[in-house]
């Protein structure tokens, strides 16, 4: 198998981009490759290591990405001016070929796309390129930009440098801003945002006018009336109007949406997980296809500077039983967690692989799910008489940062010291236009799912297979496979589904992780 590295450092102080190729074997570029003409040089030694995986105790939320790095050889120093580039955060490409010719990089199989930390020389015969995890070279990075302090949507003097709040899904009870220290209330620092009630110690205000946009546009709204005890609303820059300071905390229910408001919201897990990525500057192409359809009601509210994209991606997979990462060429990936059924990709047998390790999981015992999260807690004085008169249950709930909690299991007696699990459910407010208790919001947690998968016995095998393109381009995480070998009551075989890939390229094998 011949390799090639495809390295873009910046390459003077003016930040100018120049892609240089390294491989197994050298050649040069056609006119009509891309780039072309271009020398691809004898120097890589150590093409990479790459792996992803998730926790097969509970496998949910970000995948753990592992890099190493690419080696080259520079025994003659001819390499050394490359040590004063940048590289952080510039593309690493790994491609291979089984024999040279053809057209660069169309005849080529992609193996690695990742961004690159920096090059260093570990010694004086190699030069080091340090590869970077794209969740937090990409999305490692604070969700809240800060307001400027310049009037208007940016806030008043004083607020120079405060995080703006940022909403995705539809939060329950979320925390109102205020913006102009008077009377008008920043709830997303994105457009759009469908608000279906405004609350004063969780008792609604009246809505002046039906609608989103009861005005055009924040300069609009600076010069509405609002009468006493009423609110207006500007959806497009996601600000309210109130006609009277509130006795009590502001806050609402809404949501993210689009122009126009169209239904469904984007409430589900998968547009919660595309609006983020797409915010951290992801575009269409780095995402999955599949991202979008992935199903399961869920929301996010922030204004706090320390929590990341990385952070709030975590969560939001966790909270539905999904896993979420980028694969092998840099594309970002979301799908649910499931018990491996149906046809397997692949099977493995005692001619195609070694069994590496072979464990049993014990199961969690109680599976605990915290309902649908209340972003802003409310102790009883500040929670209005009207609501407590009208479900006390509700109003004393709104002092917890979960309005229910359920529990699903308990500890096996053949694993009496099984671990419990707890997870944040997250929820949402319902999408339901002035509703001041949420249909079911006491009810909200859901534990069975999860209890499903990881409340029984589990296996975790580990095989290594020989590398070629074809089992590279063929299993994934998450992909179901099979294992029939003569050990371990696999005689018959067992379906199971990946739950991490390691890939070792200078010692041609391939060790994935399977969970079932």
């Amino acid at each position: 198998m011949i390799y090639v590295a495809e390295i873009t450092a910046r390459i003077d102080s003016a930040g100018t981009e120049q892609v240089f190729l390294f491989g197994t074997e050298g050649f040069t570029t056609r006119p009509t490759d891309t780039p072309a003409n271009t020398i691809c040089r004898a120097r890589l030694k150590q093409p990479s290591n790459y792996s992803r995986s998730l926790d097969t105790s509970a496998p949910f939320g970000a995948v753990q990405t592992g890099y190493g790095e690419s080696t080259l050889i520079n025994t003659d120093g001819s390499l050394d001016d490359l040590l004063r580039y940048g590289y952080g955060g510039g593309s690493f490409r790994l491609l291979a070929k089984s024999e040279l010719g053809g057209d660069y990089p169309a005849d080529w199989t992609v193996c690695l796309v990742t961004s690159m930390d920096r090059a260093e020389a570990k010694d004086s015969g190699t030069l080091a390129v340090i590869l970077r995890d794209p969740m937090k070279a990409r999305l490692d990075k604070p969700i809240c930009a800060t307001f400027a302090g310049t009037g208007g949507l940016e806030g008043t003097a004083a607020m120079t440098g405060q995080p703006k709040p940022r909403v995705y899904g539809a939060p329950f009870n979320a925390p109102l801003t205020l913006l102009n220290g008077n009377d008008i209330y920043m709830m997303s620092d994105k457009q759009y945002t469908a608000c279906y009630a405004n609350f004063d110690g969780r008792y609604i205000i009246t809505s002046a006018v039906a609608g989103y946009d009861n005005v055009a546009n924040y300069a609009a709204l600076v010069a509405q009336v609002v009468a006493p005890g009423t609110a207006y609303r500007c959806g497009v820059d996601s600000v309210v109007k109130l006609g009277s300071v509130p006795a009590f905390p502001a806050t609402f229910d809404g949501s993210r949406n689009v122009a126009g408001y169209a239904s469904p919201y984007r409430t589900q897990v998968g547009q919660v997980v595309y609006d983020m990525a797409t915010d951290a500057g992801l575009v269409s192409g780095d995402i999955d296809a599949g991202v979008s359809g992935v199903t399961g009601t869920t929301s996010y509210f922030v204004r706090d500077s320390g929590v990341t994209y990385a952070t709030a991606l975590d969560a939001v997979a966790k909270a539905q039983a999904c896993w979420v990462g980028f694969n092998r060429l840099g594309i970002l990936q979301l799908a649910a967690w499931a018990a491996p059924s149906g046809s397997p990709e692949y099977s493995f047998n005692a001619h195609n692989c070694r069994i590496d390790s072979f464990a049993q999981i014990a199961p969690k015992g109680v599976v605990k799910s915290n309902g649908a999260r209340n972003w802003q807690t409310l102790s009883t004085n500040e929670v209005a008489n009207t609501t407590k008169t009208a479900n006390l249950e509700f109003a004393n709930a709104l002092a917890n940062q979960s309005m229910s909690v359920a529990t699903a299991g308990s500890a096996p007696a053949k694993f009496p010291l099984a671990e419990a699990y707890e997870f944040d459910y997250l929820g949402y407010n319902g999408n339901v236009v002035g509703n001041v208790i949420p249909s079911s919001i006491l009810n909200s947690a859901n534990a069975l799912s999860y209890q499903s998968l990881i409340g029984v016995e589990r296996d975790v095998v580990q095989v290594t297979t020989p590398l070629s393109l074809s089992m590279l381009t063929t299993i994934d995480l998450g992909d179901v496979v099979q294992v029939k070998v003569p050990r371990f009551g696999l005689d018959a075989g067992k379906l199971y589904r990946v739950a991490g890939v390691r890939y070792e390229v200078a010692m041609n094998k391939i060790t994935f992780t399977l969970w079932g």
